[in-house]
């Protein structure tokens, strides 16, 4: 649409003594604009941007606000309308993942209160007799099913109300299923995903929306979590080798001395100092906890310990995930360095658990070291969001587990 520019211009000069005008080319992003405005802005950069986006929006144009050497700079640039959504696609997606998670959780049903025959646990049981069985007994998968994707529907429709409380267009959640075997499985579902329609308004608003997601599947997770613990039963960790044993994240010890009046895998004695001996079993799952006191999780409590892990890989600290967001709005570009280091950290976490390397790799090739962009990137972070943001990094902290799943 190309309209005179006396008429974008009045509107750029009540917040902006402009300097120049430009019409079409891309801006140093390569972004391409209809009309380039550089000056000084005459009123603080959040309001300057709350008028452009409310006029340019008559015409048809979303204002970019940006920084350039030691000019302000307006972009407008033409709006694409956005396809209907495909709600359909939703629904089925979501269908699929609650019958996979359905399956999954069957399977720890059975195991739990130990309805599976024998012969079936057996190397000689065929793949599949072994989930033809799981399918039968599909409706017991109930309570991981609802505790799981209460999680996840917390966290994603975290993001969806805090993209539609800033007028930031959003799909709604996409549900990804993982019909596999029981015996290539994990958790039944790889989570979900929001599209954003167009870019953050300004570092508060991405933070607002990536932060959203992480803290309110966290608070539903540590719910599920003490549920779970509470109805789980310990036992004794036999000596003979070959248990697969889950990670310990901070909050998970935390929540299981809560519980249960210890810190869980109590070992029969100490070969080190206690705290060293708890240092290297968070970090490593090291000293082998044969002989050691444990729960046996209930499968509640897998939904629960699922939702602390789904939560620190979203808080990893690379490019598009919640955990970019948070680095990127508190560094600015000095988080795609962060974001590098990170996934040469999980590369060196792969030597002593091998799906690392897996989502390094995704990390690096899919997710990508990008942040999210802006529309204005001029606008700081608040006092308030960026205490916020370093709450965010500590959540990270206590949620992540460097070795997820070990068997001694």
């Amino acid at each position: 649409m190309t309209i005179p520019d006396n008429e974008l211009l009045p509107i750029v000069s009540q917040i902006m003594a402009v300097a120049d005008t430009t019409q079409r080319g891309e801006s140093e992003r390569g972004e391409k604009y209809d009309w380039r405005f550089r000056g000084q802005l005459l009123a603080p950069s959040e309001s300057a941007f709350a008028v452009l986006e409310r006029e340019f929006a008559k015409f048809g144009y979303l204002p970019l606000l940006r920084q350039v050497n030691n000019q302000q700079v307006i972009y407008a640039v033409s709006t694409v309308e956005s396809k209907a959504p495909r709600v359909w696609l939703n629904i089925v997606l979501f269908v699929a993942t609650v019958f996979s998670v359905l399956f999954m959780g069957a399977w720890n049903d059975l195991l739990y209160f130990e309805q599976i025959p024998p012969t079936l646990l057996s190397d000689s049981a065929s793949m599949l007799e072994r989930n033809g069985y799981v399918l039968t007994h599909l409706w017991l998968g109930w309570q991981y099913a609802l505790a799981l994707l209460a999680i996840l529907l917390a966290h994603e429709f975290g993001h969806y109300f805090a993209s539609r409380f800033h007028r930031s267009p959003a799909t709604l959640p996409y549900f990804i299923p993982l019909p596999l075997p029981v015996e290539f499985n994990f958790l039944g579902t790889m989570g979900a995903v929001i599209q954003m329609h167009r870019p953050a308004r300004n570092r508060k608003t991405l933070f607002d929306i990536g932060a959203a997601g992480p803290w309110a599947g966290f608070v539903v997770a540590l719910v599920v979590l003490w549920i779970g613990i509470a109805l789980s039963r310990t036992t004794i960790i036999p000596a003979e080798g070959g248990v697969a044993m889950e990670g310990n994240p901070l909050i998970y010890l935390l929540l299981k001395y809560w519980v249960h009046g210890q810190l869980l895998p109590q070992p029969a004695s100490y070969t080190l100092p206690p705290a060293l001996h708890w240092l290297m079993y968070w970090l490593t799952s090291t000293p082998a906890p044969y002989g050691a006191l444990d729960i046996q999780m209930h499968p509640v409590a897998w939904a629960g310990w699922a939702g602390l892990l789904v939560t620190a890989m979203n808080l990893i600290p690379i490019g598009q995930l919640d955990g970019g967001h948070a680095i990127f709005v508190l560094f600015g570009k000095r988080a795609r360095w962060i974001g590098m280091g990170a996934i040469g950290l999980l590369v060196l976490l792969g030597f002593i658990y091998s799906g690392w390397w897996l989502w390094a790799g995704l990390s690096y090739y899919v997710i990508g070291l990008r942040n999210s962009p802006l529309l204005d990137e001029i606008t700081p972070l608040d006092g308030k969001r960026r205490i916020l943001a370093w709450a965010t990094i500590l959540l990270f902290i206590l949620v992540f587990t460097p070795i997820p799943l070990r068997i001694y």
